[in-house]
């Protein structure tokens, strides 16, 4: 008995995601968050901006190239640590902050529009000081939806 064959779209689309997970662990992206400063500072531009856009490659190529042997395997190593356990929690906090409101937003937009899926998502996590947050997150309203947290009172699961 054989398993069965996978499509070429869905082989293609599982490589490439595959490739984007490595490469968004590469050690060049460890070692950005220890040097964003000095990349700020080098391209003298606001982050996010135009400008720091425009230069950020080239002082990060500047930064890569000052690097001695050590440091770039210090920086392997710490991309290992953390593809394979997990970042600092530092770090985790800052993503969660940044990110993650994100990509619920993108993830219940893509359920809404691929299966007519309404989703709540209730998330725990961790602040840089250990102190555990909660939240819902309900994007129903904006994807043509009644609200899901209208249906029932979630306050009290909330405050747990």
């Amino acid at each position: 008995m054989q398993a069965p064959k996978m499509d070429s779209r869905l082989l293609k689309k599982r490589k490439s995601m595959y490739r984007d997970w490595l490469y968004n662990r590469r050690a060049e992206k460890t070692l950005k968050k220890r040097y964003k400063k000095e990349i700020i500072e080098k391209t003298g531009a606001r982050p996010g901006g135009k400008e720091m856009i425009k230069n950020y490659q080239g002082a990060v190529n500047a930064i890569m190239g000052g690097l001695c042997e050590e440091q770039l395997e210090e920086a392997k190593k710490t991309a290992i640590e953390w593809s394979s356990k997990a970042p600092p929690t530092d770090v985790q906090a800052e993503f969660t902050q940044k990110k993650a409101p994100g990509m619920m937003k993108d993830l219940a937009t893509q359920l809404w529009r691929q299966a007519g899926m309404r989703i709540f998502i209730l998330s725990a996590w961790k602040t840089e000081e250990g102190e555990v947050r909660i939240n819902g997150m309900d994007f129903n309203e904006h994807s043509e939806g009644n609200s899901f947290t209208d249906t029932k009172d979630w306050k009290p699961m909330l405050s747990e």
